[in-house]
């Protein structure tokens, strides 16, 4: 079925709003496991069901969803500028972005930097960042250049939602112009093709498509939740194509098999989160800004990390796996509760007013 062209229905935008907040929540939960996961090296002596179930939580079920948050940026970045979109709606635009955006990514990297600081002082391996080393950790301080990130590391979705945002005026006029059907073909191709292009910030080009295929939603007046499927058949797709990447993995076609599994996943979650928005009931929610809190906030997983690891043996790993992420969680939740009862302007400012 062709989603872009299915009628729409009459009041539906509260209804969209409260399962797009229960979709954040959902969302993030499974950001902070991802990112709680434990490196394995290869060769290495855990057994091969402990590490294939880290593997596919953090691997697989994993991927989908930073393209899905995109994807729900691009949506609400147009969803008022249908017609047209000029100079004027994007300085405007950028503006609000400066605050939500660019002053939070400053605040929560250099917050990052002093956590960084204080642990190698702690730990006696203090390095002395030069002036140029401070302000580059704050756009690229590791990874390859394929996956730059900032010292930060999950805010390198912000950091490329900045970027996407700048750019925003190119992508409006791509969609206006090409046919829709024709133009989400090609950022599909192009998003399945992109582990073999093997181009440098290929984290940027994904959020590129995702921010994009958002973007034609609102442009064409169409509800997000216009794309999820009307049929159960997209989870027997979801799990057929995870076995795929499960077992083509160390083959040529597992990075063929893991962008399918992305975009299937995309539609996964978006099936699945309102399946149980429907069956639970969800009251409305604004979960904008304790998300928002919880992404910025959830970098000192790594060093839950360190604290886990030095009690845990490797025969724990999917415990440890779990108590790193339930502790992060919790960790920013009472973080965020705190502020938000006593230092409520504060919190405001540094979640860029949500």
């Amino acid at each position: 079925m062709n989603y872009l062209t299915r009628k729409n229905e009459p009041n539906i935008s509260k209804k969209e709003s409260d399962y797009i907040n229960f979709l954040r929540v959902i969302l993030i939960i499974g950001v902070v496991f991802t990112h709680s996961a434990i490196n394995v090296p290869m060769p290495h002596d855990y057994s091969n069901i402990t590490y294939n179930i880290v593997f596919f939580q953090q691997e697989v079920l994993g991927e989908f969803r930073v393209p899905t948050f995109f994807l729900l940026s691009g949506y609400f970045f147009f969803k008022k500028e249908n017609t047209y979109f000029n100079l004027s709606i994007y300085k405007t635009k950028i503006k609000k972005k400066i605050n939500s955006l660019l002053i939070p990514y400053i605040i929560w990297c250099l917050i990052a930097l002093i956590f960084k600081l204080l642990f190698l002082f702690i730990t006696e391996n203090l390095l002395f960042f030069d002036f140029l080393s401070l302000i580059k950790s704050f756009i690229f301080y590791n990874g390859s250049i394929i996956h730059p990130f900032p010292i930060n590391g999950p805010l390198w979705y912000i950091r490329d939602l900045i970027i996407i945002c700048i750019i925003s005026p190119m992508i409006f006029y791509i969609i206006k112009h090409i046919r829709n059907n024709y133009l989400l073909l090609i950022l599909l191709i192009f998003f399945i093709a992109l582990p073999f292009l093997k181009i440098p910030l290929s984290l940027l080009m994904t959020g590129i498509v995702w921010f994009s295929i958002g973007s034609i939603l609102s442009i064409n007046k169409k509800s997000l939740l216009y794309i999820i499927p009307m049929s159960n058949h997209i989870y027997y797709i979801y799990f057929i194509l995870v076995c795929a990447n499960i077992f083509s993995r160390g083959y040529i076609l597992h990075n063929f098999f893991m962008q399918l599994t992305v975009i299937s996943g995309v539609l996964f979650i978006l099936k699945l989160t309102q399946l149980f928005y429907n069956k639970c009931n969800i009251r409305k929610c604004n979960s904008g800004s304790i998300v928002m809190f919880i992404y910025c906030s959830h970098f000192i997983v790594d060093y839950i990390k360190s604290i886990y690891t030095n009690i845990f043996s490797h025969q724990h790993l999917v415990l440890t796996h779990i108590l790193i992420g339930i502790s992060t969680l919790f960790i920013c939740i009472v973080a965020y509760l705190i502020l938000d009862k006593y230092l409520h302007r504060i919190l405001n400012f540094i979640i860029g007013n949500r």
